[in-house]
C-alpha cells in the first residue's frame, strides 16, 4: 500500500482505471473481500499522500459517486474535495450519501458541519449516525441547533446526539478558557 501511495499521479491513473471497471481486481490467492478492503486502504492512503493530483485524476463525473472516490475525498481537506462530497449527499443512493456523510466527517470546514447537520435529518438510519459521529469529532457550535431539534428514532441516536452536543460544548468550552484577555 505504502508503495502504491508513493507512485504519485502514475498510481493514481492505475487507480482510476482499476476503478472505472466497477469491479476489484483478481489478484492471485487473495479473496474478494481482502481486494475490496485493501483497495479502499490504497485509495484513502493515496489521497493522503496526493491530495492535489487525486483531485485532478478522479475529478470525473463517471467516478463522482463511487464509494471509493468519495472515501479518498474524505482524506482531503480542501473546499473543492468538501464540494464533491456536498454533491454526492444529494444523491438518492443511501450507501453513496452514507460514504458521503462519513468522509465530510473528516473535514474541518464550515460547509462540512452544516452538511453533517442537515444529514441529521436524512430518512436513512447510517447516514444520521455517521452525520452525528462526525459532528462529535468535528462539529462546532453552529451544530448546537440542529442537535437540539434531532428527532431521534432510536436509543442509540439519542446518545450520539447527546455525546456530540458534549464534545462540541467540550470544544467551545475549552477555546474560550484558552482566551488571553
Amino acid at each position: 500500500m505504502a508503495a502504491w501511495a508513493a507512485t504519485g499521479r502514475a498510481g493514481l491513473e492505475v487507480l482510476r482505471e482499476v476503478l472505472s471497471q466497477r469491479r476489484p481486481p483478481a489478484w492471485s490467492g487473495i479473496s474478494s473481500r481482502a481486494a475490496l478492503d485493501n483497495l479502499a486502504a490504497a485509495v484513502v492512503r493515496i489521497a493522503a499522500v496526493e491530495p492535489a493530483a487525486f483531485l485532478d485524476v478522479f475529478d470525473d463525473e463517471v467516478l463522482a459517486s463511487d464509494s471509493f472516490v468519495l472515501d479518498g475525498l474524505g482524506e482531503i481537506d480542501d473546499p473543492r474535495a468538501t464540494r464533491r462530497l456536498l454533491r454526492a449527499l444529494r444523491t438518492d443512493d443511501s450507501l453513496i450519501r452514507v460514504h458521503a456523510v462519513m468522509a465530510l466527517g473528516r473535514h474541518s470546514r464550515s460547509l462540512a458541519v452544516a452538511a453533517l447537520a442537515a444529514a441529521l435529518s436524512d430518512r436513512e438510519y447510517l447516514v444520521r449516525y455517521h452525520a452525528l459521529r462526525g459532528l462529535a469529532a468535528m462539529g462546532d457550535a453552529s451544530a448546537l441547533p440542529a442537535l437540539a431539534a434531532f428527532d431521534r428514532d432510536t436509543e442509540v441516536e439519542g446518545e450520539l446526539a447527546a455525546q456530540a452536543t458534549a464534545a462540541i460544548r467540550g470544544r467551545t468550552t475549552g477555546a474560550d478558557t484558552l482566551r488571553i484577555p
